[in-house]
Formats: C-alpha cells, structure tokens, sequence
C-alpha cells in the first residue's frame, strides 16, 4: 500500500491511494462513509492520515483498476496493416502507479513530429520507423515499472534473467535518494523521464550505492 498527496489549482489537493492485488477493498472504500479515512490508516506512516483528519472532501472516492499491463510489441510484427499507425495505450498499457502514461505520450508525439519532418521514403517506411522508435522509449520505463510490479510474488508474467539484481539496485537508490539530495533529484527525473534511467548507474551514483552498502 502507498498513498500521495498532489496541490492542483485552487488550493485543492488529490489524494491517490496506491494497492496491488486485493489490498483496496472497492466496497470498503467506496460504501463506507469514512472509507477513504481508514485506508489512509493502514498505510505505513501516518503523514496521509493526519493530513485527512482535517481536510474537507469535495466528492467521493472514485476506484481504477488495471486487471493487467500488457506491451505489444508491434515493432516486431513482419505482416503489419498498411497505413495503420498505433501509439500510446493501443501499444503499452503501463502501469498508472508510476504516473508515467501522459509522459510517454508525449516522447511519442515528439518522435512522430521529428520523423515526419524527417523521414523520406514512404508512409508505410515512416510509420515502421515510428513503431521501431516507440519500441526504444517503452523499453527502459518497461523494465523500470517490471522491476517493481515483480516485487509481489502473486504477479505473473515473464521476468527478465537480471530481475534480483535490478531490484537490488532500486532499492538502494530508493534508500540513498533519502540521504542525498542530489541523488533524490536524479531519481525523481527519471522517474518523470525528463533524464534516462542510465543517470542512476553515472559513476558518482553507484559509487555512494557502494560505500551505502560496505562503508559503515
């Protein structure tokens, strides 16, 4: 379980609580009339809780469930429709905790922009070029959503041979991200793509990642 608080216009806030599998009960939440408040005790910490105790709901609680995330990878389709070009959701369904599906959206518009400025063979030519390029910008926010979802042993799903490691170093960036603010600044850029997840593996990064682990 997991729970955010975002300031929106207005001096209004959205509250999210975050759950995997049956960990949100839907008619708990959404029946009772203190639901919402008793979720938000069953968090770890009680920062969302006392923040709630206070605060005046505008409506009532709302639930989105995603049965499953899913990448089609029609990059490696060989008998593809001509002139059907897909993006987005009709490609990767991604999974919402990170908030990262309006990011990709856009990487993938500018990709398009810049391939329809660029390109100059054929329609069906552009658009492969654009499912192979999509492809490169799902790929490393794939493997970073994976790396966490895995961490729930009731969710199936292939997993990469470098599972245990990723998962490893994730959470030692989680942990360091606490320390050092400079690594904490890295890892929320990433986290919003505005910088590759290769910023997190830079030299200085994995060298205080190591003397977290062996220097005490």
């Amino acid at each position: 379980m997991g729970g955010t608080i975002s300031k929106v216009e207005g001096d209004q806030y959205i509250v999210t609580m975050i759950g995997y599998l049956n960990t949100i009960s839907v008619k708990d939440t959404i029946k009772k009339e203190d639901g919402f408040l008793e979720l938000a005790k069953t968090l770890p910490k009680l920062d969302i809780y006392h923040e709630l105790l206070n605060a005046t709901p505008l409506n009532k609680p709302s639930i989105y469930q995603v049965p499953q995330i899913k990448w089609k990878r029609i990059d490696k389709v060989k008998a593809f429709p001509n002139g059907l070009l897909l993006m987005r959701a009709t490609i990767c369904r991604i999974d919402p905790v990170f908030g990262q599906g309006m990011s990709i959206a856009v990487l993938e518009a500018l990709a398009l922009q810049k391939i329809l400025q660029e390109q100059k063979g054929s329609l069906q030519q552009t658009i492969t070029v654009f499912h192979k390029k999509v492809a490169k910008i799902i790929a490393p926010i794939w493997k970073m959503v994976i790396t966490e979802d895995f961490r729930y042993p009731d969710i199936t799903g292939k997993k990469p041979i470098e599972l245990k490691i990723q998962q490893w170093y994730a959470k030692q960036i989680y942990l360091l991200s606490i320390e050092k603010r400079d690594v904490y600044d890295h890892f929320i850029k990433v986290m919003n793509l505005v910088e590759p997840i290769s910023f997190l593996m830079k030299p200085r990064i994995l060298g205080s990642v190591l003397r977290r682990i062996f220097v005490k």
